[in-house]
């Protein structure tokens, strides 16, 4: 590099006397890019850097003297005296010869310590977040604070176009020469600087013009090829624009790491910088359940040795991508690590914002481009430095070492986090790389990231609370009801009811003649009759035989209710006349109206059963996929009802079919309770609510309706007001239904449990207004876990398997004993011998009140395209869209140019804007290719929505021709994209970044509406519109609110200048 400063320089001429002389450059890269985030948000002080220091050799400080030694400093540093502004379709560097320096002084001796020190946060807090005129210099502040006892702290403040990390130390060490200069009355002992900023600015443009960059932009190209945006689950939803609020945590790891990081980078043949980078990627990878992880890092820039003693913005932004695949040992991960960092220092020369926009990722203003999480090891000291209330990113990890001891702090996005949430993930990275240094051979899933204390309390959170329940089977506790109440009210059904003492006694009868028909304990006993008296005391017989149950529902193909038969090994089948043309080859006991059974021939004892005996085996169903039997014992279902709010006035409809096992609840939840079960009467359905339940509600003979959500969807609309009670569970309960229950039901019940651990094992009740959804906690005696791959614990907010264990377990699957070994395994955590969990295939994550948040099936994770896509999320984005009442999604392999993600939605109409909410709530990945408009979902028999029945979508429509401009306004907007853009093949519903716009190009539209129609308008407007359409909504939007705020003399006066 060689010098031109003053050979380059543009000369300005002066505004009249006293104006400064000036010298105009053009903007580094770096500048440019943060000119332009600046801008976007011109009252956000996101590139402020602040920071306070304690000069200690200037001691004592004098206000004067360092106030001179400043006025110095500036003098021999041109960024200290540069601002910044846009001329044409370039942003350049003003640099004044001289800029007035002026001291602020804040005296706060007289005030006591603490007094002392929470003004001085407020001033050192005031100061860094005010924000810069980026067009005035000089583009940094300085206060002097007088704490008292001799102590003064200088609070400094500059704006990062013109300064940077390495830039603190050279400021630091070059003020205090100054000031002992001039306090000894000496020259200042400071070389002659051989370049300035300037140089570097012209210098990079000239280097990296033409094809300069052409094989390192094709190396980014390969590895950034197929990155997707990283998120960190957060405590709130993403908003739909960055607004860069934040906060900082600072933190540090034990005193021993940091010489073991040392050690270990070392053997590894790498730096410190990497080694902690890989812990971070790590980190991040067991947080998020990604192996592939970009982080952005920082370079100094400041690769020769004339830009070392330069104060100036010299860094440079790299996304580092690794490649935590296969599970690698930490030492692995390192290596990894090293390989890729090396690669991208060899191609550090391509500015991040020519990056940007050489492989244009998809524009989203939630988010940054290219990475959302960064990590730096600062060159420097940085005690000190002040956090400003912003975030440039997610999350940024800061780390530095001295003295020996590894500390730093993480600046965090409080749109997304709780300051809880990030103190444990720093605690994480504490226990990661303290265990990853001690042990570098040790796999990536084992390294802890709870600390031994911590890892208690989270096991703790996961305990129901323990309570105690009759230890009697099911039919023993009806019995002991009926006894109580015989006369109650059992069953109703149309015009009958059953009452306890009959239901007690007509399943009496058929127990003992199903004894003598060679019924022994736990064998199984097919049950397949229609929902009525004749089926609730079938199953209570079937019960009091000792034996267990085997629901089989009639809508069933024959060859499914064969296998299931077949499988379950039931030597008997209790059916009605009517669907015995349905079980070809069993071994039928034929069940009419209650009046027409059969009397036993004899009356055997009935026998005593054990609340660990089986009370049925329920087959799971689903469109594909051989049916397995769940064993589920009394005990579960005795321990679940115990702790449900059900009581002797609840009138509960059986509307589930018995194969689903919520159907249990229905049926045993109010006869446990001295309730009645309601069989709506059969006959198509009307309106939403099948099987004629409108009558039962709108008679107030229902107190309690429980179904899936894509049920309710359908019935909510018929739902009476005041209906006591709504229990959701099955599926995935959509906020926005959850609204619409909320208002129809006294109380709406959000719940969640496999069959595998008895019908329900969390509970929600679900608060008004509610705008999360959660599956709330643990039932009585029951255990919710949060696991990662090796069964370990993971810290609230990470997503990890969700593993159930406590009195509700099933006892396996029938006949099945390898595939009960798989997915029930031993408690780890439980010192109960013979404990078990039943590990659910679920991703949840629990909260910081301790509630479980569902995320989605493990297996739900599906790729397109080499992206991991987790379909609830977008589901939910989809329910979340105005006029959606509900919606799915899919991968299709039949969608119309090949495998899409493909959004299907009860919508009428589909919202013409849907694609676009969607694209500021997902990445882009995740917005589907298509939108398919269904008024009914196909669902299971068990209620599900049935995924793979859904609608193909069509082939689309050909490509209209570009909608022309049809207002003035859009004409405008339109003339000027054309101009800015140079071509004008676009209409006015195109995005102006998919038709050749980039950053700086939107500024100058921005520029020329402002300056054409003599109008104040943001410069992000255009980034928020995108559209030549919404631009100009936006501009006359913007006029009227010009016009609005003009007084009437203000408006006589512009109607007199237009009409004279």
């Amino acid at each position: 590099m060689t010098e031109t400063t003053g050979k380059s320089h543009e000369g300005m001429p002066g505004n009249g006397p006293g104006a400064v002389a000036e010298d105009v450059f053009p903007a580094s890269f770096a500048q440019e890019r943060i000119w332009f985030l600046t801008e976007l948000l011109p009252s956000v002080p996101v590139y402020n850097i602040a920071a306070a220091m304690r000069l200690e050799r200037c001691r004592p400080i004098d206000h004067g003297l360092l106030e001179r030694a400043l006025a110095a400093l500036a003098d021999r540093h041109e960024p200290l005296r540069t601002a910044l502004e846009q001329r044409g379709d370039r942003i350049v560097q003003r640099i004044a010869r001289r800029v007035p320096v002026t001291l602020a002084r804040s005296d706060l001796s007289g005030l006591s310590g603490e007094a002392a020190r929470e003004e001085f946060e407020r001033l050192a807090a005031a100061d860094g977040a005010a924000p810069f005129r980026l067009d005035r210099a000089p583009l940094w502040r300085a206060r002097l604070v007088d704490l008292g006892g001799g102590e003064r702290r200088l609070l400094f403040t500059a704006h990062h176009t013109v300064f940077d990390a390495w830039s603190s130390e050279v400021f630091r060490e070059e003020l205090t020469e100054l000031y002992l200069a001039l306090r000894d009355g000496r020259p200042p002992a400071l070389p002659e600087l051989p370049i300035q900023y300037a140089d570097y600015a012209v210098w990079q443009r000239d280097q990296l013009g033409g094809g300069a960059l052409d094989d390192d932009l094709a190396y980014w190209r390969r590895h950034l090829a197929g990155s997707v945006p990283l998120e960190i689950p957060g405590d709130r939803p993403r908003p739909a624009e960055l607004r860069y609020t934040g906060a900082t945590h600072e933190f540090a790891v034990p005193e021993d790491v940091a010489g073991r990081v040392d050690e270990l980078a070392r053997d590894a043949e790498a730096t410190p910088f990497t080694v902690l980078l890989a812990a971070f990627a790590v980190l991040l990878a067991r947080w998020t359940g990604r192996d592939d992880v970009v982080v952005g890092t920082f370079v100094a820039g400041r690769e020769l040795p004339e830009l070392n003693p330069l104060i100036g913005m010299f860094v440079n932004t790299l996304p580092i991508r690794v490649d935590l695949s296969g599970d690698p040992s930490f030492a692995e991960a390192v290596r990894r690590t090293r390989g890729v960092l090396m690669d991208a220092l060899d191609h550090q020369r391509v500015p991040f914002a020519r990056l940007v926009e050489e492989l244009r990722p998809p524009r989203d203003p939630a988010r940054t481009p290219l990475f959302q999480v960064a990590f730096n090891q600062l060159p420097v000291d940085g005690r000190g430095q002040l956090g400003t209330g912003t975030a440039k990113t997610d999350l940024t990890l800061e780390l530095q070492n001295s003295s020996g001891r590894l500390s730093g702090w993480l600046e965090y996005s409080t749109d997304l986090y709780d300051p809880g949430t990030i103190d444990r993930l720093a605690r994480a990275f504490g226990t990661l790389i303290g265990a990853a240094a001690a042990d570098p051979g040790r796999p990536m899933s084992r390294l802890p990231l709870l600390g031994r204390e911590e890892r208690e309390r989270v096991l703790a959170t996961g305990h129901g609370a323990p309570a105690a329940y009759p230890d009697r089977p099911l039919h023993e506790l009806v019995g002991e009801q009926a006894r109580a109440t015989p006369h109650a009210v059992a069953v109703v059904s149309g015009g009958t009811s059953l009452t306890y003492g009959e239901l007690d006694a007509r399943s009496d009868d058929l127990a003992r003649t199903l004894i003598e028909a060679g019924v022994t304990p736990e064998a199984p006993v097919g049950v397949c009759l229609p929902p009525g008296p004749e089926l609730v005391t079938a199953l209570i017989a079937v019960l009091k035989a000792g034996a267990c149950y085997v629901p089989l529902d009639p809508r069933y193909p024959r060859e499914r209710l064969a296998l299931m038969l077949d499988d379950s090994g039931a030597a008997l089948t209790l059916a009605a006349p009517a669907l015995a043309p349905r079980l070809p080859g069993a071994r039928l006991l034929l069940l009419g109206p209650l009046g027409t059974w059969p009397e036993p021939a004899a009356a055997p004892r009935l026998p005593a059963v054990r609340p660990d005996a089986l009370a049925y085996v329920i087959y799971t169903s689903g469109s594909t996929g051989t049916p397995k039997g769940v064993c589920v014992p009394h005990r579960g279902v005795v321990n679940l009802l115990r702790d449900l709010p059900f009581d002797a006035a609840d009138r509960v409809p059986l509307l589930t079919p018995l194969s689903f096992d919520i159907a249990g609840l229905e049926v045993f939840g109010p006869l446990l309770a001295g309730g009645a079960i309601v069989v709506p009467p059969a006959g198509p359905a009307e309106g939403g609510l099948p099987h004629g339940l409108r009558d039962a509600l709108a008679d107030g003979k229902v107190t309690t309706v429980q179904a899936p959500p894509s049920v309710l969807a359908e019935i909510v609309g018929d739902l009476p007001a005041g209906l006591p009670r709504v229990f959701s569970g099955g599926e995935p309960l959509p906020v926005p239904l959850a609204g619409r229950l909320a208002g129809a039901a006294g109380e709406l019940w959000n719940l969640y449990g496999p069959t595998e651990t008895t019908i329900w094992s969390l509970a929600w009740r679900v608060p008004p207004g509610v705008t999360a959804m959660s599956l709330g906690s643990p039932i009585a005696n029951t255990t919710a876990y949060v696991l990662d791959e090796a069964m370990e614990p993971v810290p609230p907010g990470v997503p990890g398997e969700l593993c159930l264990g406590g009195h509700g377990l099933a006892r396996g699957y029938h006949r099945r004993p390898g595939l009960t070994a798989e997915r029930f395994v031993p408690d780890p955590f439980s010192g109960r011998p013979g404990a078990r969990l039943y590990r659910t295939g679920d991703l949840v994550r629990r909260r910081a009140d301790g509630s479980l948040e569902f995320l989605g099936r493990a297996d739900g994770q599906v790729k397109l395209r080499g992206v991991r896509i987790e379909l609830g999320e977008v589901e939910a984005a989809l329910a979340a869209c105005p006029g959606v009442r509900r919606a799915a999604a899919a991968i299709r392999d039949d969608a119309p140019g090949g495998r899409a993600l493909v959004a299907y939605v009860d919508a009428d109409p589909v919202p013409a804007d849907l694609l676009d909410r969607l694209r500021e709530r997902l990445p882009a990945t995740m917005v589907p290719s298509h939108v398919v408009q269904v008024a009914d979902f196909p669902r299971l028999p068990n209620g599900k929505l049935d995924r793979a029945a859904l609608p193909a979508p069509a082939a689309p429509r050909p490509a209209a021709p570009p909608a022309p401009p049809a207002t003035e306004s859009e004409e405008l907007v339109h003339e000027i994209w054309r101009e800015v853009l140079g071509h004008g093949e676009f209409g006015v519903d195109d995005d102006f970044f998919a038709v050749g716009g980039h950053s700086l190009l939107g500024t100058r539209v921005v520029a020329r509406l402002c300056t054409d129609l003599d109008l104040d308008l943001p410069l992000n407007t255009l980034f928020t519109t995108r559209t030549v359409r919404r631009l100009a909504a936006a501009v006359e939007a913007a006029l009227a609110a010009q016009i609005a705020a003009l007084t009437d003399e203000e408006a006589r006066s512009l109607l007199t200048d237009d009409h004279p």
